[in-house]
């Protein structure tokens, strides 16, 4: 367990360097996933009242996967959003208690459906060598947003699940595995799918000769390699990977006493690029997640009912996605 906490942990940006982690996800939603637990030394840790993230994220999904989110999934996301504010606003514990088991349940119902549908998702966008040079291209497009819709109803359902338990039951969150098991195996998806994008040799620890961060490396594609070797734990640099570039191009002279390098890598198209960015985005905020359920484990705790620093935590989201 030890050791799986501390893989964990090396895929985590760390939020002392916020650079990269705006560069992984614009709008600011993994620095303010990193406020969600005040450590306080001596006393039991707070979870702050992270309901402003989750109805902002809530909107954020209904406008970006409005086309492209399967109708179930749609109504059973919206059903548990939906459950989840009646929990909130709730003064009756008995009526918010009933609410919330029924919310687990349809919870887990809808998890566990998006489990089941995340290989097939991924099969179909991979797979569009099987259509013609002019569907493949929106095909593959539109089957790649119909997976990340369900990451991201995923990430939705998990957080409302964590406020639920955080402030009617947190003792659930020191001993979980269930909410922790989710949020783990969906991540893993998002990271395999980013490493075979990327071009990233797991037993090497390295890039393959074509990846995609030597084109980002010479030119603006959207794509920061610094962040994204940090994202996967890495320690190779876009200078490591320039002068590899250079080290294996071909020099010769130009016929005026000066020599001229020619260097060549692989082309990352804009429908790749645009997967890299999607798969960093939500591999960080997966690992914020993960890394928080893994922090309370074990650990005392409590809810900040009183809205302590409900304020602050306003102020610095204000500040973040704007």
């Amino acid at each position: 367990m030890s050791e799986e906490k501390n893989y964990v942990r090396t895929m985590l940006v760390n939020s002392k360097n916020h650079r990269y982690v705006t560069e992984l996800d614009t709008m600011g939603v993994s620095e303010y996933m990193q406020l969600m637990i005040k450590p306080q030394q001596g006393t039991p840790s707070l979870i702050l009242d992270f309901s402003q993230l989750v109805e902002i994220l809530h909107t954020n999904i209904d406008k970006k996967n409005k086309y492209y989110e399967e109708a179930k999934v749609k109504i059973e996301r919206s059903s548990i959003y939906n459950i989840w504010k009646q929990i909130k606003e709730s003064s009756d514990s008995s009526f918010a208690g009933a609410l919330a088991a029924n919310l687990v349940t349809k919870s887990e119902d809808l998890l566990n459906l998006i489990h089941s549908r995340l290989p097939i998702l991924k099969a179909d966008y991979r797979s569009s060598h099987q259509n013609t040079t002019l569907e493949a291209p929106n095909k593959s497009s539109a089957a790649f947003s119909n997976f990340i819709s369900n990451i991201d109803a995923a990430l939705e359902v998990l957080l409302c699940r964590v406020y639920i338990s955080a402030k009617f039951g947190f003792e659930t969150l020191i001993n979980d595995v269930v909410m922790t098991g989710h949020c783990r195996a969906i991540r893993d998806v998002v990271l395999a799918e980013l490493k075979r994008d990327i071009g990233y040799n797991e037993a090497q620890a390295d890039f393959y000769h074509y990846s995609p961060l030597y084109h980002a490396c010479i030119e603006d594609i959207g794509i920061n390699p610094n962040a994204l070797c940090y994202l996967l734990g890495s320690s190779i640099t876009s200078e490591d990977l320039k002068n590899r570039l250079i080290a294996e191009g071909n020099s010769a002279p130009d016929g005026r006493d000066q020599f001229q390098t020619t260097l060549r890598w692989t082309w990352c198209d804009h429908e790749k690029a645009g997967r890299i960015r999607e798969f960093s985005k939500m591999l960080l905020r997966l690992n914020m997640l993960l890394g928080m359920l893994e922090e309370l484990h074990g650990t005392e705790l409590q809810f900040d009912n009183d809205n302590k620093y409900r304020d602050n935590f306003k102020d610095a989201l204000t500040k973040l996605l704007t």
